[in-house]
């Protein structure tokens, strides 16, 4: 009986052994097996941690300090509803816009290159985000992108 056990539990390791080395492959390897698997120009949408630390080197604002309003996407598309929150920006001690980059109903909210939300109708297309973003920066203000997640009704 004794001897029975003894081979069931060799038999056990031998078992817990092999799934260990298959998950552990199996980790080591999916994240490039899912890169590979990927269109090049997918690759660009990746920040690397270079360029998070150069962000952050540039930043002109001390995390945690901003004051700022809300936009919504339809509103960071009207200029003179920009030019209004700029000024009231300069005149006041914010310092920061928080504008939505996807809705509450799973639209995006600017011009994107993602096929699969053009192909959805996802796109509302109000303002062009790399315009945007320029435009903050050379007055200094700080931009937060404002993204639902888990709310995707649209897709």
């Amino acid at each position: 009986m004794k001897k029975d056990l003894n081979k069931a539990e060799k038999s056990l390791v031998r078992i817990v052994k092999f799934l260990l080395a298959f998950v552990l492959i199996f980790f080591i390897l999916y994240p490039v097996n899912i890169l590979s698997a990927q269109e090049e120009d997918c690759l660009s949408n990746f920040i690397y941690l270079p360029q998070i630390q150069q962000i952050l080197k540039e930043r002109k604002i001390i995390p945690g300090t901003q004051k700022g309003v809300y936009l919504t996407g339809y509103s960071m598309g009207l200029v003179e509803k920009r030019e209004e929150i700029y000024q009231l920006i300069e005149q006041s001690e914010l310092n920061s816009i928080v504008f939505n980059a996807k809705d509450d109903s799973g639209f995006i909210d600017y011009d994107t290159d993602v096929k699969l939300a053009e192909e959805i109708g996802a796109e509302k297309k109000y303002y062009d985000l790399d315009e945007i973003l320029a435009e903050m920066d050379e007055r200094g203000i700080y931009s937060i992108a404002r993204v639902v997640v888990f709310k995707d009704s649209v897709l």
